[in-house]
């Protein structure tokens, strides 16, 4: 018997084809099927197929199926909430038509198994191949002039020109996201993807210009055509090269040396001679002063055929004394102000010694940088000098030393474009919030965007948002805060809340249906949050702000109602349908908005209504009966008239029973007065009676 079940249990084991899924095929695909992920309605995700070749610094890629074109190939990246995603790319990148560029097919926000919450999935055709390099600094191919222009330069240049059609930054491009688009003999580079990050995250200082290399990764922002444009140069300089003259040195050290030989100086050893017309090339774009890099337009006039000089760019100042800080010797302003918190004590020291405005005047000879400075210094103390004054010191004096260098403040170095990003990853990270909070509301973009304008930078695109994250700072109502200036500085980030931690809501219409889903859960959860007010606020006022008052009043009333009316307001505006779960839990919840009516019988008529409001799913409706003024104020003018009545029979009362006091005199007043009229009225009967008698015996004669 026992063979017979072996024998069996074999046979289920074997697909022959003639029969329908087996036991042990069954469970084999359900436990598949765990790890398949549906991405729309066009593709499938394998999470048991990873592919490293194609997985960004801290990310994953998987293996992608079509389920309508099984003839091509696809992977996915599944990003991670703490480093936003350029979700604003997708659409104009997906239009992109380039040979040398990974094609984006689709993008969806889906739920995985064994994450906690939702993530972005961004699906790419599979037209990449092999990556070329492992690495990124130490790279020396050795490449021939010849083959680094036509396999790199040619390829990238046209793919930059289609992006710019698009207004799109690359801020990927370096030597290993280059890939052989699965030809091992291949004449002509792939760049690999770049959205799955923050612009510019996952790149080497090395490939970023000066300006925004000593910016955190994560707060670099977008940079323009020619920020790729250098990183090119600098890629194109490592497959030229046969060694590497920077490998031993830190980000520090290879910053410093920049200053020094300029870009295009230290990428190649003292030894090697590089020949050709690719020269001109990597000199234009790898220009340190950014107006007076190559544009994208001058980079493919060169390609063309046109020849063009590069322009002598003057190296910065260096000091003939050294500025003696933090235990280094400091020749260039540039690396004082990158250093400048790392001691900040010493750094005050210095300051306020007038050592720093001697060191400039002296050492560095620089009357412009001076009047900088000073205005630092005034700015800084317009605010007092108690408490923050010299953090706020600092970080000005670090903006005037290097004005097109990034904002510092304490731990916070960040480019305009990316304080966004920033702020996002400290809210999602658990980072002290604190400093962000200081640094919004000592006025420091302010003071930044002053610095800019001398410095010949366009500062219009950042004046509104700027002032905007300064308004709402000052504010104390609902929506306000540094949650407000979060969603002002992103555009498209979805609502942080912790409330919604599970889902990545990046609308109103999201967020009521996430909330229809919460309630089920947790029927306690507060719906409505800093976090989501501040969210709704910015991307959709109007089902927002005209019940701010409510929502910031002390009466849990109105708080309540407040909750109702905003979420009532998104179910009209967009159209959502019905809500179930949702119109429970507002019925269960208003409890307290029916304690308003003081008829006892009211309110049990209101509470069948709304258990029959439950099943139509309108939250709209609910609120019309739990807040209907007219009803409200008869039953307002009934209870004041009660009241009348009560107070008349309480006194009343209060009479009765202070003659009850006196139980030997209680009634015997009222005891005579009704004697005396009873007997008044027998008399009265009495006499009566006998003049009729007396009348009816003389037949009516007197």
């Amino acid at each position: 018997m026992s063979d017979t079940n072996t024998s069996e249990l074999n046979k289920q084991g074997e697909n022959d084809g003639s029969q329908p899924h087996t036991l042990v095929e069954e469970q084999q695909k359900q436990k598949n099927s765990s790890k398949l992920v549906a991405i729309s309605k066009n593709f499938q995700l394998d999470l048991e197929d990873e592919l490293p070749e194609y997985s960004p610094p801290g990310l994953k890629a998987y293996r992608v199926t079509s389920l309508s074109d099984t003839s091509k190939s696809y992977f996915g990246i599944v990003t991670e909430p703490h480093l936003p995603c350029r979700a604003a790319s997708f659409q104009s990148y997906a239009n992109v038509m380039s040979l040398y560029l990974a094609k984006l097919v689709s993008a969806a926000i889906v739920s995985l198994p064994g994450h906690k919450g939702q993530r972005t999935v961004i699906v790419y055709e599979d037209n990449l191949g092999t990556r070329l390099f492992q690495s990124d600094i130490d790279v020396a191919a050795g490449w021939s002039p010849e083959k680094v222009m036509s396999a790199l330069i040619k390829p990238t240049l046209h793919t930059l020109k289609d992006l710019r059609d698009h207004d799109l930054f690359h801020g990927g491009i370096r030597p290993s996201n280059l890939y052989n688009g699965r030809n091992k003999n291949f004449t002509e580079v792939i760049l690999g993807e770049s959205l799955s990050l923050p612009a510019s995250y996952s790149q080497p200082a090395l490939f970023e210009p000066m300006d925004r290399s000593l910016a955190e990764p994560i707060g670099r922002g977008l940079g323009s055509k020619e920020d790729d444009l250098y990183a090119l140069g600098v890629t194109a300089a490592m497959l030229l090269r046969s060694s590497n003259p920077l490998a031993t040195l830190t980000e520090e050290e290879i910053y410093t040396k920049k200053l020094q030989e300029g870009t295009y100086g230290i990428l190649f050893a003292r030894n090697e001679r590089i020949t050709g017309a690719i020269l001109e090339f990597l000199r234009g774009v790898l220009i340190d002063d950014r107006r007076q890099r190559w544009t994208l337009d001058e980079a493919i006039s060169w390609m063309d055929g046109r020849r063009l000089s590069p322009k002598q760019v003057p190296k910065p100042k260096r000091a003939g004394r050294a500025l003696a800080y933090n235990n280094k010797n400091y020749f260039y302003a540039e690396t004082f102000a990158r250093d400048i918190f790392k001691n900040p004590p010493e750094a005050v020291s210095l300051i306020e010694d007038g050592e720093i405005e001697a060191w400039i005047l002296r050492s560095l000879d620089d009357e412009v940088l001076h009047n900088r400075f000073v205005k630092a210094l005034g700015s800084a103390s317009e605010y007092g000098t108690g408490q923050g004054y010299h953090d706020r010191l600092l970080s000005r004096v670090a903006l005037a030393l290097n004005p097109t260098g990034p904002m510092r403040f304490k731990s916070i170095c960040v480019n305009a474009e990316g304080l966004g990003n920033a702020l996002v990853s400290a809210f999602i990270s658990g980072a002290n919030l604190e400093t962000f909070r200081e640094f919004f509301e000592g006025n420091y973009l302010s003071y930044w965007l002053t610095t800019l304008t001398e410095a010949n930078h366009d500062v219009l695109p950042y004046m509104s948002n700027f002032e905007a994250c300064r308004v709402h700072m000052n504010e104390r109502r609902p929506g306000s805060g540094i949650e407000r200036c979060l969603y002002i500085l992103n555009e498209d980030i979805h609502c942080l809340s912790p409330i919604l931690k599970r889902f990545m809501v990046k609308d109103p219409e999201d967020l009521i249906k996430a909330f229809d889903q919460i309630v089920t859960e947790d029927p306690t959860t507060p719906l409505l949050d800093q976090h989501i007010l501040a969210f709704l606020c910015q991307r959709e006022p109007k089902t927002c702000e005209p019940f701010l008052f409510d929502l910031g009043s002390d009466d849990l009333n109105k708080r309540r109602l407040g909750v109702l009316q905003v979420l009532g307001a998104i179910q009209k505006y967009h159209n959502v349908g019905d809500l179930d779960n949702l119109c429970s839990w507002a019925v269960n919840s208003i409890d307290v908005l029916l304690e308003r009516y003081h008829d006892r019988r009211k309110r049990e008529d209101l509470e069948k209504k709304f258990e029959k409001l439950k099943e139509r799913g309108d939250i709209t409706r609910i609120i019309l009966q739990a807040d209907n003024p007219d009803e409200l104020f008869r039953d307002y003018k009934a209870f004041r008239r009660a009241m009348v009545d009560y107070k008349q029979m309480q006194r009343e009362l209060d009479a009765l029973g202070k003659r009850l006091e006196r139980p030997e005199t209680f009634g015997k007043k009222q005891g005579r007065e009704i004697a005396a009229i009873v007997s008044g009225v027998v008399a009265s009967l009495i006499i009566m009676g006998f003049i009729f008698i007396f009348l009816s015996g003389n037949g009516g004669q007197l």
